[in-house]
């Protein structure tokens, strides 16, 4: 068994946009990379910036934000974005009729899905910061319940975002991707294009199997 079989597997997500006021999108992003390449990338990335604090992927300018993707591509990571649109079918249908933490739980398992099939134990932190803390540790609980397997388990977080590198990564990968897809479709030109051109990022458009109405099922198959 190869290194990676052997430890426990990092996941870092977070969200952007959402289906309140004028945002298009709600988009979960996921990146596994490891804790030490993270911290070592959002450092080096703080100082090329000459930021001092916390870096929110909304406040890049877009020179910084093609040095960050150039930045990530260097490094050893595999990322997914999983995007629903507000005009969609399927978002309007949602938006209306389900709270979004509930749409925000399909999202997310179908984010880090893709990204749990290396090593034997999973660790999802995720940003906490959007909903309250009964509703965090639900989605905890319900998250790495069904991320887990009969050959590895997953545990699942909600950190804050300004002392977690890995969430910050994701922070700007999510905001990328929603910049990308105000049409509803995604935008290969985006900075984080070179990421899906090597199949390090994938974007997806959400299923939500749990809270996809059942007619919208019926009219699928």
């Amino acid at each position: 068994m190869n290194d990676i079989g052997r430890q426990t597997v990092k996941i870092f997500c977070d969200e952007s946009g959402g289906f309140d006021g004028d945002k298009h999108s709600l988009v979960l992003s996921a990146v596994r990379i490891s804790e030490h390449d993270a911290t070592r990338l959002m450092k080096q990335f703080r100082k090329a910036i000459r930021a001092t604090n916390e870096v929110k992927g909304g406040l890049l300018t877009d020179p910084d934000r093609a040095l960050f993707f150039d930045m990530l591509s260097k490094e050893e990571h595999f990322a997914a974005a999983v995007t629903c649109h507000r005009k969609s079918q399927l978002g309007a249908t949602v938006a209306a009729l389900q709270r979004e933490h509930e749409v925000f739980e399909d999202m997310l398992f179908e984010a880090c899905n893709p990204l749990t099939n290396v090593g034997n134990s999973i660790r999802v932190s995720a940003d906490g910061g959007r909903y309250s803390r009964p509703i965090l540790s639900r989605l905890s609980a319900r998250i790495g319940a069904r991320l887990s397997r009969d050959d590895f388990a997953t545990v699942v977080d909600f950190v804050r975002s300004d002392l977690t590198p890995g969430v910050q990564i994701a922070d700007i990968i999510a905001n990328t991707v929603y910049k990308a897809t105000c049409s509803g479709s995604f935008d290969s030109t985006a900075a984080c294009g070179i990421l899906v051109e090597q199949k390090r990022l994938l974007v997806t458009t959400a299923e939500l199997p749990t809270v996809k109405p059942g007619w919208m099922q019926i009219a699928a198959e």
